[in-house]
This record gives structure tokens, C-alpha cells and sequence, in this order.
């Protein structure tokens, strides 16, 4: 289900935006089938999976929390005042 304030895609059982927090609308009926159309349409391709059969990795959203950005953040700062004080 697409937020309709930011436009994040989110799974359908959410209530929630995941990405901004905003009450999704709730949808009461499924939508209606589009109409037929007269030009072919590729097939489209499924996710590249794995050997292990887990999907693709670029398929997968992660996003750091703030807490692990600001560890690796303190770790960039600690290795660049390694690097300028042995150099």
C-alpha cells in the first residue's frame, strides 16, 4: 500500500507509513481490475534469488538506525585522526 503523504510503498497489513509515521488509508473493497488493453505488455520478470533462494539483496529496504549511524560515524572520526596523526 502506497503512503499517499510521502509516497513510501508499505505492506498491506500496516496502518502506519513506514517512512513518515502518517495513518494509511484503509481500503474497504479490492481495487477494480484495469481495463484490457490492445498493446501486448512484457511479461514481467521475477526477483533474482539466490542460491539459498533468499531475493535479491537490492530488493531488500534497510535502513540504519540512528544509533548505528552514530557509532559509524564515531568510528569514521576515530580512523581519520588515526590516519592524520601517523601520517
Amino acid at each position: 500500500m502506497k503512503c499517499t503523504a510521502c509516497g513510501w510503498s508499505n505492506p498491506d497489513n500496516y496502518q502506519r507509513c513506514f517512512s513518515c509515521n502518517q495513518p494509511l488509508a484503509i481500503a474497504s473493497a479490492p481495487a477494480p481490475a484495469p481495463a484490457p488493453t490492445t498493446a501486448p505488455q512484457a511479461p514481467r520478470k521475477e526477483k533474482q534469488r539466490s542460491r539459498t533462494g533468499a531475493p535479491d539483496a537490492s530488493a531488500i529496504d534497510v535502513r540504519p538506525s540512528a544509533t548505528r549511524r552514530i557509532v559509524a560515524a564515531g568510528i569514521d572520526a576515530m580512523l581519520m585522526l588515526v590516519f592524520v596523526i601517523a601520517g
